[in-house]
Order: C-alpha cells, then structure tokens, then sequence
C-alpha cells in the first residue's frame, strides 16, 4: 500500500468518523432542543407558569397513549401497557399503568373511571383548581379531556397545539439524522470502491466504449477516470450490502461481508432495516409498504409490528443503536481495505485505528470494544510498550461497558511485571486500588519524566496530562488522588479536573 493511498482512506474515514461524531452530540440533544422548543412556544401561548401546568398535560398524555393502545390492539394492551411504564420513567406513569395491569378484565369506562381519580389526585394544591370537574370521554372515538373552568380548556388546547408542533420537530430532526448517517456511510463506501477501482486493473476489461466517446476526452487517464465513476455507480444501484460484499469479494475476504466477518444474524437484520427505513423516509412518506414488511417478516432476531399503510416510528434509542452499528460496520470495512494492499503503512494503519477506538471510549465504550477486539490480533506485532497501552485502553473499554467477565479473563493474561510507573499506575485505576494507583502516580511524574512525550514539562503539565486522559473520570475524584494534590506544591495553583 502507498502512502498515497493509507492517506486517502485515513482522509475519506477521518471525514466520516467526524460527520458521525456529529450526528451522535446531535442525536442525543434532540430531547433538550425538542423541549425548550415547546417551552419557548407555550410560554409565548398562555400567560401562566410553565412547570405548574406541565404535569397534568403530562398525565393527559400518558392517558392518551394507553386508551390508543387499548383501541387499537386490545388484546395486547396490558403487555403494552407495561412497556409504556418503561419508556415513561415518572411516577406518575408507572401508578397509572400499574391501576391498569392491576384491574384487568374491567371495561374500559371503569378503567376510564379509576385513571381519572387518580389522575385529579395527583395534581397539587396550585393546579388543582384547573382541574376540578375534569373529565375524560370519548369524542369520535378519540380520549379527550374537558373542564367547567374554561381558563384550563383554553390552556389545554393551546398545549395541544404546541406539543403537537413539538413531536413534528422531534419526528423531523429524527429523519434528517438518519439520512444524514445513511449518506455519510454512502460516500464512504463510494470514495473505498473508487479507491479499489482504481488499484484493479481488470475492473474495466469488459467495459465497452466507441470511438467517438474516447475523442471526447484529452487523455487517457480522464478516460479511465470517467469510465471508474461509471462503474462505481453501476455497483452503488445495488443494495448496501451488495457494496460491502464487493469490497470483501476485491480485497481478498470472501464474497460475503458479514459472513465472511462473522457479524450476527441481528446485526446483519438491523443493518438492512436501518437502509429499509430510510428508503421508507426518502421514497415513501415514512410510510411502511409491502416492500418493508416482507423484508421484515422474515428477520429472526428483531422484530417490527407493523401493518401496511402505518408510519415509521424513529426514537432517540433506535438511532443511537444503529449509529454504533453503523460506524463500526464502516471502521471495519476501512480495516479490511487499509491491510489489503501491503505492510509498508501498516503501523500506521494500526494507530489511526487505535485513535478511533479510544475517541470513542468515553462516551460509546461497546463502540470502542469492537474497535479494540478489532484489532487485537495486529496489536501483538508491536513493541510491548505499545502492546501494554493497547491493552489497558482495551480494558478500559470493558470496564466501562460492564464486561466484567471478560475484563477479568484479559487483566488475568497480562504480565505488568517489567511495566513503566504509568503503565502500572494505570493497572491500578483499573483494579480500582487507587491507594497503590497515588504510589505510581508519584513515581511517575515526579521521577520519571522519561515517560512522557515532552520531558521537560513541569509536575503539574505532567498531571494536567494525565487527569485529562478518560481512564481518569472516576480516580480524580477519589480522595486519594485529593490528598495527593494537597501535598504537593504545584507551579500552577489549579489542575483542571472537569
């Protein structure tokens, strides 16, 4: 492999390993920029405290998804309402479904009845005068609420209207992440099968072209240029797992990706769907079709209810999951194309690698665990220093993900023994033995500049070094580490601990 190309496909994966990162802190804001859109609006439509009025619209809606649930598939409302507590963690939520599981066989206007008594005993003394009288009926077989005060009637319907435009907000910015993520993966996988395309001197063998065509270009090398962005489309009207087999089938690893790999029968279902899904936004509305539904019926591992004619349904949960799913089914394919073409760049390879699992650690830490089982068998080619800072960052990672089974059988394999103070400051963190963790530290920064990068650094940027590293999250809080910045006298007053 040249140095051109481990350049090009370290470019092309540092581009998408951004756009992911993005998306993630996008994601996972959704929630906070969906709700102070709504508060921004309600409080532009009545004239009253927000958080006082908040939880009885709260217990309406609570109320409105279980009595949805109970027209729309009775048979199946109790478990259901079961997995409404889950998804809603408040008190509130879990009383009334638990009065629903527990009164099971009632009619639904006793049921109807038991919610809303419990319902107006919830609210406080300086919203209960909104709801004396309220009552809960059924209006063109839809659950509505109603009241002799007509301030609250007015309040409620204008919450209706502001959370009705909130969930569009919310449904809106969903879709846009999961086309965001969809595209982002297709043009890398466009940039790896060009890069491919161009290395393989047969892909264009079969390729047919008149002359008055071969006329129209300059050179030959535009030529060929043109003639690869033509065959990598060609390959790109196929399915996306078509394209990852392609990219296995030409770097050597056998013509089916993810058995090939040995991903699981759920990844393999989740990846389909998550692109069957997107297709549903792109083409159809985000409505299901028979296409989608045929596909799904067959999955054996994850399961969709859903009837033709109905509209998808994204969460903050489903996209979270299938944006892992997403990056490492991307970081492996870069794994596979960048130890294809030779050994001249592997280290390197190795260490860009290395850095995406360990960006990843402290905030997707089962991400940054399939990254490092990724590349465990190419970790034992390297020196031992480095085989020792691979592993603790590996350890980390199943620390961190509660794979205490594993973390135990790796920790037991490892020899610390000839190990730097770092290093076994570090095992230390790990076994949380933070008393023998301080003894290393001391060692470390104080006697052993040799162990950082730059040697001439003062103590204190030697400890502002390492508190900064996630492996530290936990120990600089402990009162051991405390005390020991207490002893010391330090060149700056302050070593930043956020």
């Amino acid at each position: 492999m040249t140095k051109s190309n481990y350049q090009y496909i370290k470019n092309v994966t540092s581009e998408f390993k951004n756009q992911m990162d993005a998306t993630y802190s996008y994601v996972e804001s959704l929630s906070s920029i969906a709700n102070s859109l709504k508060k921004s609006e309600f409080a532009k439509s009545i004239d009253s405290d927000y958080e006082k009025v908040e939880s009885i619209f709260n217990s309406y809606l609570t109320i409105n998804k279980i009595m949805n649930l109970m027209k729309t598939n009775p048979k199946a409302f109790y478990d259901a309402s079961k997995k409404v507590s889950e998804s809603n963690k408040s008190e509130e939520s879990k009383e009334f479904d638990s009065l629903i599981i527990d009164n099971e066989g009632k009619s639904i206007e006793d049921i109807n009845e038991i919610i809303l008594n419990a319902f107006i005993k919830n609210q406080n003394e300086e919203i209960r005068k909104y709801t004396d009288e309220v009552y809960l009926y059924i209006d063109n077989d839809e659950l509505s609420l109603n009241s002799k005060n007509s301030k609250f009637n007015i309040i409620f319907q204008k919450y209706l209207e502001v959370f009705e435009k909130q969930s569009n907000y919310k449904e809106l910015l969903l879709k846009t992440s999961l086309i965001s993520v969809s595209n982002s993966f297709e043009s890398l996988i466009n940039n790896f099968i060009f890069l491919i395309m161009r290395k393989d001197e047969n892909c264009l063998k079969n390729k047919e072209i008149s002359f008055s065509r071969i006329d129209s270009f300059e050179s030959i090398e535009e030529l060929k240029e043109s003639l690869i962005e033509e065959s990598v489309q060609d390959i790109l009207r196929g399915n996306q797992e078509s394209w990852l087999n392609y990219i296995s089938d030409k770097t050597g690893k056998g013509k089916s990706f993810f058995k090939d790999q040995n991903f699981d029968e759920e990844i393999v279902e989740k990846f389909e769907e998550f692109f069957l899904a997107r297709n549903l936004i792109t083409h159809n509305n985000s409505t299901i079709n028979n296409i989608y539904i045929n596909k799904v019926k067959k999955y054996t591992k994850i399961k969709k209810d859903y009837e033709p004619g109905e509209k998808l349904v994204l969460t903050e949960e489903y996209l979270i999951d299938h944006l892992d799913l997403i990056y490492f089914i991307a970081i492996k394919t870069c794994y596979i194309l960048g130890f294809r073409y030779g050994i001249e760049n592997k280290d390197e390879m190795f260490e860009f690698l290395s850095k995406v699992a360990y960006s990843n650690l402290k905030e997707r830490p089962q991400l940054s665990v399939s990254i490092y089982e990724m590349l465990l068998r190419e970790s034992n080619t390297h020196p031992m220093i480095q085989r020792l800072l691979f592993s603790i960052n590996y350890l980390q990672a199943l620390k961190w993900n509660d794979e205490n089974d594993k973390f135990d059988k790796v920790l037991a394999e490892l020899d610390f023994s000839t190990a730097s103070p770092i290093h076994k400051m570090c095992l230390s963190i790990l076994k949380d033995d933070f008393k023998a963790a301080v003894v290393y530290l001391k060692t470390a920064v104080e006697k052993n500049p040799d162990d950082f990068f730059d040697k001439n650094i003062s103590v204190d940027q030697r400890l502002q070094q390492l508190v900064d590293w996630p492996l530290f999250k936990k120990f600089k809080g402990c009162t051991d580490f405390k005390q020991y910045l207490e002893s010391i006298d330090l060149d700056n007053e302050i070593i930043y601990l956020g």
